[in-house]
């Protein structure tokens, strides 16, 4: 686990991942699983959070220029050489 990850993890005092950490976090996971693509749907299983919070977290990294959405509507990395 990444430095990073670790930093990710942290959570707020109620044991819920903050905004800030789940950012971090998602952007680590899509840096750590090069080719990752995961639809809304999909990361919020996997991340263990709403659908709504997934695709506000998505939608900034996608608005910020990290990830990328495809016209499947599945997010992936921007730039990822074996993405493509």
């Amino acid at each position: 686990m990444t430095a990073t990850t670790t930093a990710a993890l942290a959570a707020d005092r109620t044991g819920a991942l903050t905004p800030a950490t789940l950012g971090e976090r998602v952007r680590a996971e899509f840096i750590e699983m090069p080719g990752l693509t995961l639809t809304v749907p999909q990361a919020a299983r996997l991340w263990s959070v709403t659908v709504l919070q997934s695709q506000s977290i998505l939608s900034e990294l996608a608005h910020g220029g990290f990830l990328i959405k495809d016209r499947t509507g599945a997010y992936r990395r921007r730039g990822c050489p074996r993405c493509s």
